[in-house]
Formats: C-alpha cells, structure tokens, sequence
C-alpha cells in the first residue's frame, strides 16, 4: 500500500562549525520569542480588562490599539478573547515592530495564530476544569510570558527551498540570509515545513519532508503485549508460545545517574557563596552534559524501538497492544528515588517510535490502558476492572519480589511479563485462547545494552 509519511530529519547547528548560521538561528528564534511575547501581552490585557471599573496603564495601552484598530478596519470589538484574525489587523494597523521585525510573514502569522490558539485552549481548558474539576491535576494557569531569550520558530516550504547543485549536493536555502546548509534527504522527498529550535546552548534546524513510502499489509497472525517500566524498559509477551522478552533499563538508569550526579556537582559549584535566585544555571558545561544525555536516551530509544519491530516481524505479529496510563508520572506510586528515574524515562517518545515504525511495517497498533494489570494474576485468568473500579477486587496472585509474581497455584514468572500479559489480554480478551500450556512465560530472554551495541562487545 503507496502511503504519504511524514519524517523529520535534524541538523545541530554548533557555533564552532557553522558561525554565521548559529547567528541567524539565534535572530530568528530571538525575534519568535519576541513577537510571542508582544501577542500574549495583549490577550492578557485585554482578557484581565473585562469588568474593570478603571484601566491600568498597560491596559489603556492595548485599549487604545483596539480602539484604533476598530476604526480603521470598520470592525465590532472584540469579546473576552482577541480572535487571530483582530490580532492580525490590530498589529498591521499599529505597525508592531515584532510583527515586522526580519521574520517571514508567514512565519510571523504562523507565530500570531499559535499563540492565540494557546490562550484559547487554556479558556477551554478552564471551562472544562469549573464544570469537573477532578479531570485535572490543578487549575489550568493561563499561559505566561517566555522568559528564555529564544524560542522555537517554524517557517514554510514556500520561504525555504531545498535545490541540487551540479556535482549532486542538496543545500537548504533559508529566507533573510544568504547561508546554506548541506542536507541531506530522500530523493522523493517534500519538503513541508523547517524549524529552528534552542538545543541547550546550541541550535537545530529540523526539515519536515512528506515522502511517498511503502507501507506492508499487515500478514501478521499473532499479537504481542507491552509494558513500558524501569528496570526493565520493556516487557514484550506475544501469544505465538515463543519466549517472552525483557529489554533491561540499567544502561539507560546508569545514564540517568551518572547526568543527575554531573548536574548536581556543577550546580552547586555555581550555588556556592550565591543566593539561588539570582545565579545563572545555564552554563555551557551544563548545557554540554544535558545535550549529551539527550542524544544518549534518543540513540536508545531508537535502538530498542527498531529491535523490537525487527522481533514482531520474525515472529509474525499483526498486532502490538502498549500499555499506558494518563497519569503514570505524576500518580505512580513509589519511592522518590525510584520515581525521579521513572520519570526521567522517555517513555513517551520510545511509544512513538513503536508506533511509526510498527505502522510502517503494517502492524496495527493498539493503546491501552493498563490500571490494575501489574495486580491481577493472568495465571489465574484475574478479571481485570477499568481505572477506578478496582476497589473492592480480590486478586489471586501477588508480588513476592521486586521483579517476580506468584500465582494462586504457585506458578512464578516475571511481574513485568504478567504485567504485560494482561495488557494483551484486557485488549484482546480471546488472545490466549486455546494455549493450554504457559509455561513459555516462565523462560524469559533478555536483550541488554551490549545486545543493542554489538560493537561495544570488541571493546
């Protein structure tokens, strides 16, 4: 099946290697930040206005842009929110210096319109919070001022342009400036779409190219549980009778350890004699040490992803269920230590790498949640309740260890495996149908750091 994808490809743009082209990211994603800021200082105004007997100076300020835009553009005025396309005219008509200032139009408007979509979400969100609180954590805050000096700005395929040059070579052409960047992507690829970003103390220059790709029926006949955790990042189960696999976490816990360890020593180094408030943390050894951790987690989160979608296709899997809670970071129930490493686990951006790369391959994805399934015993077929009716429920099994389960007849296998098994099963209720013996659940491979690097076994 001849599908439409979208990718990305990213480039780090260090001012040692490219000057110039640091300089102009730094322009270009200061003056974003800039005209984010000038909007979202006139919806708040405007918004905190309402009812009030007698304006503040800021206020007047934005009162009598409206006014004046009001008049020229022949327009009613706005109600509790200025609508993109008032803020449009309002910042035409004053000539706003951040909405003229060296951006694209485009990207400018793209900026405009992002930000009033962001302060009409939080009035969403505020509604839906006085109607029921308890489907939120806290009151939705509304969305403040950026105070970094630089934020992420997007610009079109119709300001950039990718063009070959005769000896081959692809180079990206941004607006403003007359630096080019030596890129390389698919041949077939469109380009949709660039944005520069703040990385650390450097920059990055992202391409969202759509590409004309392959996509495999799904041939697959069996179905696999996952359950994203700590030690174990991943627990895999499949229903084809082969043996269950655990991809181990201490590399990447080992990473997490030695990044808070670093951070920690630098931190206080620069704390030492100061008052915390007034002291600068941003360094460039702190910036070097987060960069460094994020390109590790990335290159794992990538290498397990694709080893494990190589593993569904080996053993035929039509079908991934992953489990996953709305709130596990913020509710999960542990020690502080263990949860500052849970939480410091990207396991959302490994579940979106499953998914594309297991869509692409032609099998079906399926989420779900996963409330109760580390309790009940899928030994014992445990009836397995939705999030929040669990009270009440006897479970057959229980934790013996940290990492094992019992079940009622004494049957032990892995908790993360039973965790795992039950994900696939309150997806697919009929998925163990018809296999009499379990006892493939019991013998468990294992796929570590030196599994994923196996060039780091010379060494």
């Amino acid at each position: 099946t001849i599908n439409h994808m979208y990718r990305m490809t990213r480039f780090h743009i260090r001012r040692t290697r490219y000057p110039a082209l640091f300089d102009y990211c730094a322009a270009m994603t200061g003056k974003s930040r800039n005209l984010r800021n000038a909007v979202l200082f006139r919806l708040r105004q405007w918004f905190t206005l309402e009812g009030k007997e007698k304006m503040q100076p800021l206020q007047e300020e934005v009162w009598n842009e409206v006014i004046l835009t009001c008049s020229v553009t022949k327009r009613d005025l706005p109600g509790k929110v200025i609508r993109y396309s008032f803020m449009d005219r309002l910042l035409r008509v004053t000539k706003n210096p951040d909405y003229f200032n060296g951006l694209p139009m485009q990207s400018a408007q793209a900026a405009a319109r992002e930000t009033v979509g962001e302060f009409e979400n939080w009035l969403k969100a505020l509604q839906a919070y006085e109607k029921d609180p308890s489907a939120f954590t806290g009151r939705p805050k509304m969305p403040g001022y950026t105070r970094a000096d630089h934020r992420t700005v997007t610009m079109t395929n119709q300001d950039c342009v990718i063009y070959e040059t005769d000896d081959g070579k692809k180079y990206l052409k941004l607006p403003k400036t007359k630096e080019r960047l030596n890129v390389r992507i698919p041949e077939d690829a469109v380009l949709k779409e660039v944005k520069i970003r703040p990385y650390y103390s450097d920059y990055e220059i992202i391409l969202v190219y759509e590409q004309e790709g392959e996509t495999e029926e799904c041939r697959g006949t069996y179905a696999g549980g996952i359950d994203p955790g700590v030690e174990n990042i991943i627990a895999f189960v499949c229903n084809d009778g082969e043996r269950p696999v655990l991809y181990k976490g201490g590399a990447i816990k080992a990473g997490n350890q030695s990044y808070n360890r670093a951070r920690a020593k630098y931190t206080g180094i620069l704390m030492k004699g100061h008052d915390p408030k007034t002291v600068n943390v941003h360094t460039s050894r702190l910036s070097a040490i987060e960069r460094k951790r994020s390109a590790f987690l990335r290159d794992e989160m990538h290498k397990i992803s694709s080893h494990l979608i190589r593993e569904c296709i080996r053993r035929n899997i039509g079908t991934l269920v992953i489990g996953k809670n709305t709130q596990w970071k913020t509710e999960a129930q542990m020690s502080k230590r263990s949860k500052q490493t849970f939480v410091q686990i990207p396991h959302g951006r490994l579940i979106d790498m499953i998914r594309y790369k297991a869509e692409k391959e032609g099998i079906r994805v399926i989420m779900q949640e996963e409330s109760y399934t580390s309790m009940a015993s899928f030994m014992d077929h445990d009836e397995i309740p939705a999030y929040g009716e669990g009270n009440g429920y006897s479970f057959s099994g229980k934790r013996i260890t940290r990492g094992l389960y019992r079940s009622k007849d004494g049957t032990v296998i892995s908790a993360d495996i039973n965790a795992a098994s039950n994900i696939l099963r309150k997806a697919i209720p009929d998925a163990f149908e018809g296999i009499e013996d379990l006892s493939f659940l019991q013998e468990v491979r294992t796929v570590g750091f030196r599994d994923l690097h196996p060039l780091s076994r010379e060494s």
